[in-house]
């Protein structure tokens, strides 16, 4: 499958945002675990073209576009597009507070701007907006490039979503896998400032970041957690953190 495909499948990963000692932009897309309420737009766009030309259209890229103004998130969906985006992924603004009905004409006016294929976020645990059944079936109906859901929430509302997809593999295998990983992200997922602290962490610790952190304003972790933290990535195998590289004090 390459980037350009339009059927998906598989595991979609949220890149981190790296960032230097002093906040700026330490890479080289862009979702609640990228830090994107930090990112101005010409960050997202910098980042961006660094993830589209490293990928090269083998695996599909979806950029976050969502923003508190509509004019901002439609100018990054337009610039997905020229930049080779495969689709894009609308989460409802933060501080408009509307109720979800409210919401539908922010998605297609989005949606509307580009032919990229459209996800639309529903993360209530994290953007404290939920998103009816309704609002997403309306934008569908009127857009016709709104196409998949990504939906973030508990067993009970996943579950009524299940029945409309096929299993692919081990059943068995997967929920393993999941309970092996479930004390971890317990641990990591008290809120998301805290999940992303923890996934950067780990990542210093595979060694694929040089360094750990948010940017600022941000919590640090405190030594309680990096112990807990070193124990989780012991009992998950995973490689101790390599000489010379940072973590967080």
């Amino acid at each position: 499958m390459t980037g350009q495909d339009k059927s998906w499948g598989g595991i979609f990963p949220s890149l981190c945002t790296p960032f230097a000692q002093d906040g700026a932009l330490d890479l080289v897309c862009f979702g609640l675990a990228g830090e994107v309420n930090k990112l101005t737009p010409e960050e997202c766009k910098r980042l961006a073209a660094v993830i589209l030309e490293e990928v090269d259209g083998h695996v599909p890229v979806l950029l976050g576009v969502g923003t508190e103004t509509l004019h901002t998130s439609i100018e990054l969906a337009r610039y997905a597009e020229t930049a080779g985006a495969s689709g894009i992924v609308i989460p409802p603004p933060l501080t408009a507070h509307l109720p979800s009905d409210d919401l539908g004409p922010y998605f297609c006016a989005i949606a509307a701007a580009t032919a990229l294929p459209v996800v639309i976020q529903d993360a209530p645990a994290n953007l404290n907006v939920g998103l009816s059944s309704a609002c997403i079936r309306q934008c569908a109906q009127t857009q016709p490039n709104i196409r998949c859901m990504k939906v973030e929430t508990g067993p009970e509302g996943t579950a009524p979503l299940g029945d409309r997809h096929r299993l692919r593999g081990s059943l068995a295998a997967a929920e393993a896998l999941f309970r092996r990983l479930l004390v971890y992200l317990a641990f990591s997922l008290q809120d998301l400032d805290h999940y992303n602290s923890c996934t950067k962490e780990m990542l210093v610790r595979r060694g694929i970041l040089s360094r750990a952190g948010l940017r600022e304003p941000a919590p640090r972790l405190s030594t309680l957690g990096l112990d807990l933290l070193n124990g989780h990535s012991a009992k998950l195998e995973l490689s101790a953190p390599a000489p010379g590289l940072p973590v967080m004090p």
